[in-house]
């Protein structure tokens, strides 16, 4: 089993025992960094630049048209690289979870 079929069993596994609002994705791609490219003097008509990630397994409140990251998993079977930890930093600072 590799790591994608690996991710993909946690996912079914979890599938229905969220609560009401709670859903659970796969390879779901969510910001991580936010460029602002320009703006008037008033801070207005502002234009960004948002970049994102791929996460490998999501678990979200949603409500709405929003969602709210809960949990977001790396998995990993092997060994895990710097590129990795990283990634797990920027994602703790940015969504405080």
């Amino acid at each position: 089993m590799n790591e994608n079929e690996w991710t993909k069993s946690i996912c079914k596994l979890l599938q229905n025992k969220l609560g009401d609002n709670i859903y659970i994705d796969v390879f779901r791609k969510i910001p991580y960094a936010l460029e602002y490219l320009e703006f008037d003097e008033n801070i207005k008509g502002v234009k960004t630049n948002i970049q994102e990630f791929e996460t490998d397994l999501l678990i979200y409140e949603k409500f709405e048209n929003n969602i709210k990251p809960r949990v977001i998993i790396e998995s990993k079977i092997q060994s895990v690289t710097t590129h990795d930890a990283t990634k797990l930093h920027v994602t703790k600072m940015l969504y405080h979870i």
